[in-house]
């Protein structure tokens, strides 16, 4: 099912993009090859708790932000950036977009179904190591270890509010933010090229919501 959701996903985009400008279609086609490589790499990673950081930046970087990055790169192609606009904007959006991964992953966590509008939990429930349990992990003690292995392996959903209080105990979710305000940062960084005006605001207003 996946694979035809695939090829179907591809016969739609090779139409809708026949009429774009070069490289418009190559920015995007690129794209697609690393949404489908990062959602295989996150496959592997599925209840993988020695899972490192760098390796779920990665994962973030390919599933989620290069689709941010090739949407800020190919507006600014569009709009008749020159090649410091593009490559600034192709920056901004890909931090922008590990960030607001990382944002997602805390939500999850610490939200509502009702504020979150899809359950909660959802990345535990699906066995997902995401940052705030990859965070709590590495500060955490073994007892902490422990239980999450057993959750993992055992199943019970019934044993989730105990991994969310030991994400939160051991400083997952701090972390997580200390982390969502590093690439915020690289974000705004990343814009520094663009000459001021009310887009660049609103963008800058963009991430720093994040950090809300």
């Amino acid at each position: 099912m996946e694979t035809a959701g695939d090829y179907l996903f591809a016969w739609i985009f090779k139409n809708v993009t026949t009429n774009y400008p070069h490289p418009v279609p190559n920015v995007l086609s690129a794209t697609l090859a690393d949404i489908c490589d990062g959602e295989v790499l996150q496959l592997q990673a599925l209840g993988n708790l020695d899972l490192p950081l760098e390796t779920y930046v990665e994962i973030a970087r390919k599933k989620t932000a290069s689709l941010f990055a090739a949407s800020a790169r190919c507006g600014a192609i569009m709009g008749g950036g020159g090649s410091v606009e593009i490559a600034a904007l192709d920056a901004y959006g890909e931090a922008f977009g590990i960030a607001f991964q990382m944002k997602d992953d805390l939500l999850d966590v610490i939200a509502d179904e009702r504020s979150l509008g899809k359950p909660a939990v959802n990345d535990l429930t699906e066995r997902k190591t995401t940052i705030p349990l990859i965070a709590a992990l590495a500060s955490g003690d073994g007892r902490f270890r422990a239980e999450v292995r057993r959750f993992y392996e055992d199943g019970g959903d019934d044993a989730i509010p105990t991994i969310v209080d030991g994400i939160a105990r051991e400083g997952g979710l701090a972390a997580t933010r200390a982390q969502i305000g590093r690439f915020v940062e690289q974000a705004k960084a990343a814009l520094e090229p663009i000459a001021p005006c009310a887009a660049k605001q609103e963008l800058i207003t963009l991430t720093e919501a994040l950090e809300s």
